[in-house]
């Protein structure tokens, strides 16, 4: 439970609960939604991956990594997505996927 202590309007009014989950590598992020405007997907760079979540990346080839890189399922540098309305924010704001 966190209590909300800010204006920032990202943020639910009052407490709120926070959820994870772990999403394979590559997943179609594209078909995640949601109704509220609350629900974000983190996605971390790939970079960033080690030991068997670098594994994940394995089993690809080079033109389907290529091709789902293209489609935004992972990237070089790390966002946010609102389910919502697909929008994506980037921590770096120079950021480019």
């Amino acid at each position: 439970m966190y209590k909300n202590n800010t204006n920032d309007t990202r943020f639910p009014l009052g407490d709120f609960v926070e959820v994870h989950s772990t999403l394979p590598a590559i997943f179609p992020i594209e078909n995640l939604t949601s109704d509220s405007k609350y629900d974000w997907v983190y996605l971390p760079s790939f970079t960033f991956f080690t030991g068997k979540w670098i594994k994940n990346f394995e089993g690809f080839t080079e033109e389907t990594l290529i091709n789902e890189y293209n489609k935004g399922r992972f990237s070089l540098n790390p966002n946010i997505r609102m389910l919502r309305s697909g929008e994506v924010y980037y921590f770096n704001k120079n950021a480019e996927n």
